[in-house]
């Protein structure tokens, strides 16, 4: 699972980027920008499954340490 989510978010970065450059060409011009979000979508929903398995390396992170 690990490896399919560490492949799955550059790959769906990409593609957000790519259909949010492509929808906004003059082409596309009043259609519904659909793909876009879809690719957003699944991009926050891999990223939010990415923090619930780094949970605790997230805590640790945030948390910091208090050495003064």
């Amino acid at each position: 699972m690990r490896k399919f989510i560490g492949i799955a978010m550059p790959v769906l970065l990409i593609l957000v980027v790519v259909t949010g450059i492509v929808e906004s060409q003059e082409f596309h011009a009043g259609r519904p920008p659909e793909a876009h979000i879809f690719m957003a979508v699944l991009f926050i929903v891999i990223m939010c499954i990415h923090a619930w398995l780094n949970r605790k390396a997230l805590i640790k992170y945030f948390k910091g340490t208090n050495k003064e």
